[in-house]
């Protein structure tokens, strides 16, 4: 029997398959002691590498090591890939900035683009789908005009959104935000106090938001896409990354005096509570209680189907932003763009929203 599953019943490590528990022992406990990988299947490893975005930051680790010679080419390649890809990523960023500069639109970097040319010391580390930018509410359509190509055939019409629709920009997949969640889910960051308090980013000619409140956000925003049914390791090794490099800069007590002074502690602690799961002994680490423990239990069996989003999962989302979308007219201009596809009626949109609102009924009374 290997080390893995010699654990404690009552801890959590055995919840996790020797795999799992092999990668969070490397990568977010640092243990570097030998390890017994003789129980370890590796295309098993290398899957849930893969699926939780930690294929590249494994192949530098020096656990990996011990790991075949095929199985560390394949990361030698995922990691190789990304590198180029994330260089290429950086030269649009860039572009982009250009342009808004060129119109005086101030940007934020959000997000991948944000960690990969601030936080990470290789680039080639941290794997990114698309370039996330926010600029000013004032100047939002000023730069949808600047950069996003045919802007007048796209169809923008989720008044609540909080960035327009994805488009592709030389084969680069961009998302233009005017805020950093939609302006009708629950919880909420006060834009001012971001704006407020943004840094210079000294390599390009574009703001980040500061230490404290850009850790803050990532696990806000891990929470929501969480709750879309969508979870990945790898948004926890930003989180373990961001308290290395800033080090004293963010302390437990001025994240907790941040999110009880924005309301958002019930979700920020509900991600604390698994990140303090992956590394018991972090900086912000917190006391569980045991019903929080049983809810951590779920993330785990998130994390080994979901890439980043369940449909029975996001109606829940879907109908908070109803709750919290004010005016009758409203409401009915966002279930009715809920429910049409294309500008026209769905019937197989309604099935699946009904379908789908039954379903997370169902989960909720713990059916």
């Amino acid at each position: 029997m290997n080390k893995y599953k010699q654990m404690n019943i009552n801890s959590i490590d055995s919840f996790f398959s020797s795999e799992e528990l092999f990668l969070i022992e490397c990568l977010f406990r640092e243990n570097k002691s030998d390890f017994d990988i003789e129980d370890i299947d590796e295309k098993k490893l290398l899957t849930f590498a893969q699926r939780n975005g930690l294929s590249q930051i494994l192949y530098k680790n020096i656990c990996s090591k011990k790991l075949s010679a095929s199985a560390q080419q394949i990361l030698k390649k995922k990691y190789l890939f990304n590198l180029g890809k994330n260089a290429s990523y950086q030269l649009i960023a860039a572009e982009l900035i250009k342009k808004l500069s060129e119109k005086n639109i101030q940007v934020i970097f959000l997000k991948g683009i944000s960690l990969i040319s601030e936080i990470y010391k290789d680039i080639g580390l941290r794997p990114m789908s698309d370039i996330d930018i926010m600029t000013t509410l004032s100047d939002f359509y000023v730069a949808c005009k600047t950069i996003v190509p045919n802007v007048d055939k796209i169809n923008f019409n989720d008044k609540t959104g909080h960035h327009f629709p994805c488009f592709n920009y030389y084969g680069f997949n961009i998302e233009l935000h005017r805020t950093l969640f939609p302006t009708d889910v629950k919880y909420q960051i006060p834009l001012d106090e971001i704006w407020q308090e943004t840094k210079k980013n000294d390599e390009f000619n574009a703001l980040t938001i500061c230490p404290l409140h850009k850790i803050i956000y990532l696990l806000l925003h891990i929470y929501y896409t969480y709750r879309q049914g969508g979870l990945r390791l790898l948004w926890f090794y930003d989180i373990k990354t961001l308290l290395n490099y800033y080090g004293d800069a963010i302390t437990p007590e001025n994240v907790e005096f941040t999110v009880k002074k924005w309301k958002i502690y019930k979700p920020v602690r509900k991600m604390l509570v698994f990140f303090t799961l992956i590394i018991p002994k972090n900086r912000l680490s917190i006391v569980l209680t045991k019903k929080e423990i049983k809810e951590a239990k779920k993330m785990i069996n998130m994390l080994r189907y979901s890439d980043s989003m369940k449909l029975e999962y996001s109606y829940g989302i879907a109908w908070e932003r109803f709750f919290y979308t004010k005016g009758l007219k409203n409401k009915w201009i966002f279930l009715k763009n809920k429910i049409n596809s294309k500008q026209k009626f769905s019937l197989k949109r309604l099935y699946h929203l009904i379908l789908n609102t039954v379903r997370l009924l169902w989960r909720k009374t713990g059916k």
